[in-house]
């Protein structure tokens, strides 16, 4: 018996060692999940606050100097970013004091990092263009560094973490920081990112690309990154209701992304199912899509169409791509009849004005603008009535569109497949 009780502790101790490289290999993979970065103390916080209001420069003829502020930038760069990944922000309990007096929340961190970086805004004029000048100067650069910092925070295993992360990237490319371009393109290319972070990214690249052109190879990464989430989002309907709905939230995300890339056709694959003018015009034209497009998608969509620049792609038919946008807008004054709860059908009219003036102005010296111009007109007649609370009237527009049907049905002239069904399947 004694013999029997040995050998049963001494099994137990054996497994001791097990257990403990378990917990140590455990532990060892969250500590290196989380980045680490040291706290600004008061005099260095004080001397950031002077950079980021624009009260110095950080320029400096001093080489000592000028090394001191990268330091600082560096330094404050990483705690901004890295403290995401902290599991006091993270709704999750910690085994030590360091967390306690701290009742930021990740929103809250969100918020105090963006503050570091303003936003132009053409419209205002600034107090003192000096100060202003050098504030700016310290956003670049502050942000080209936290941009590379957020993307090590990208690879973190908490949603809440990457989702945060992914919210400051995109107010970087609202800033216009172009090196946010990189790490908001890696969102969208992750097959196992959530849809939720990838949101974020769209949104970033949407300001940034309204605001600043990248240089033509992130150009042509942004546009791929685009075409394919929606390409992607084109046939993944469930058929519940609440996911489908996150599937078009996301997805109109993206279009408004791509409403602002300008090329019809940035592909070098010579397929139509790389072609932002092509995607566009699905989506407006409610062709072949699971989940079918909302009315918000579709929107977007058109406007998207009427922004794009037709002289950067020489095979686009342009008559084509106005027709389809001409019979969305029969599609959409029918639906306004209806008046739907919860639709701004007056904003959404209004707007669809404005992008029809765009698509006018941009056929300009073009084989289609005659036709254009017939049809414009037409349209916003047909929307008038609607921005003013009345009913929309597209009968003229219809009867016009019925008589005047594009000379090729194809979106692009040298991709065959590249015609576009109306959603009856009737290819008018």
């Amino acid at each position: 018996m004694q013999r029997l009780i040995f050998r049963q502790h001494t099994a137990r101790f054996a497994l001791l060692p097990l257990g403990c490289g378990l917990l140590l290999a455990s532990l060892l993979a969250q500590e290196g999940n989380v980045l680490q970065a040291d706290k600004l103390d008061t005099k260095e916080e004080s001397r950031l606050r002077e950079y980021q209001y624009g009260k110095k420069s950080i320029e400096s003829d001093n080489p000592q100097e000028k090394a001191e502020i990268k330091q600082l930038l560096e330094k404050a760069s990483k705690y901004h970013a890295y403290r995401l990944t902290w599991p006091r922000y993270q709704g999750e309990a910690v085994l030590d004091d360091t967390s306690k007096g701290d009742t930021k929340t990740m929103h809250m961190l969100v918020q105090e990092t963006c503050q570091l970086v303003v936003v132009y805004d053409p419209t205002r004029k600034p107090v003192d263009p000096a100060q202003f000048s050098r504030q700016l100067e310290f956003s670049r650069e502050f942000g080209r560094l936290l941009a590379g910092d957020l993307r090590k925070v990208l690879k973190n295993d908490k949603p809440i973490t990457r989702i945060n992360g992914a919210r400051i990237l995109a107010h970087l490319g609202r800033a216009g920081i172009e090196e946010a371009v990189d790490p908001l393109v890696e969102i969208l290319q992750d097959p196992n990112e959530n849809d939720a972070v990838k949101l974020y990214a769209c949104r970033g690249l949407k300001d940034f690309l309204a605001v600043k052109q990248p240089d033509r190879k992130r150009e042509q990464a942004v546009i791929q990154a685009l075409v394919e989430l929606v390409k992607q989002r084109a046939a993944t309907g469930t058929g519940v209701v609440e996911e489908d709905d996150a599937i078009r939230y996301v997805r109109r995300e993206a279009l408004r992304a791509l409403a602002e890339s300008r090329y019809p056709n940035a592909a070098a694959s010579g397929k139509a199912e790389d072609a932002t003018a092509y995607w566009l015009l699905r989506v407006a034209r409610r062709d072949r899509l699971q989940p079918e497009p909302s009315l918000a998608e579709q929107l977007e969509a058109a406007i998207g169409v009427c922004k794009l620049l037709p002289k950067l792609s020489k095979d686009y038919n342009l008559e084509a791509a106005a027709h389809h946008v001409g019979r969305f807008i029969v599609d959409f004054a029918g639906q306004s009849s209806n008046r739907a709860p919860g639709v701004p059908w007056k904003v959404y009219a209004a707007r669809l004005s404005a992008a029809l003036d765009e698509l006018q102005a941009r056929a300009a010296g073009l084989p289609a603008e005659k036709k254009i111009a017939q049809m414009v007109p037409l349209a916003k007649a047909a929307l008038e009535p609607l921005e003013k609370g009345g009913n929309a009237n597209p009968a003229a527009l219809e009867r016009w569109l019925d008589a005047n049907p594009p000379a090729n049905q194809v979106v692009f002239t040298g991709i065959p497949d590249s015609v576009v069904r109306s959603p009856d399947a009737g290819g008018n």
